[in-house]
């Protein structure tokens, strides 16, 4: 159920977002944060928690979720 961060870049975490937020990739960076995407709602938040949760066989708490407010807040559930 762990996933070594090398495992995944930067640049691939940052295509998967902007595949499921669907937005451009360039110009965004960690801390980007859902006040900056407009496609950023509810919806595409729990798609994208799922998304990382299948993909990388995660579980990311259900209670932490609302508190993923910038792209950089999901890399801490691709660490150990």
């Amino acid at each position: 159920m762990k996933l070594i961060l090398e495992e995944l870049s930067l640049e691939q975490f940052i295509e998967l977002f902007s595949l499921v937020m669907n937005v451009p990739k360039e110009g965004l960076t960690l801390e980007t944060s859902k006040d900056e995407i407009g496609n950023w709602d509810s919806f595409s938040h729990l798609r994208l928690v799922s998304e990382l949760e299948e993909k990388f066989e995660i579980i990311i708490p259900y209670g932490d979720i609302p508190n993923l407010k910038r792209i950089g807040d999901f890399l801490k559930y691709l660490k150990e």
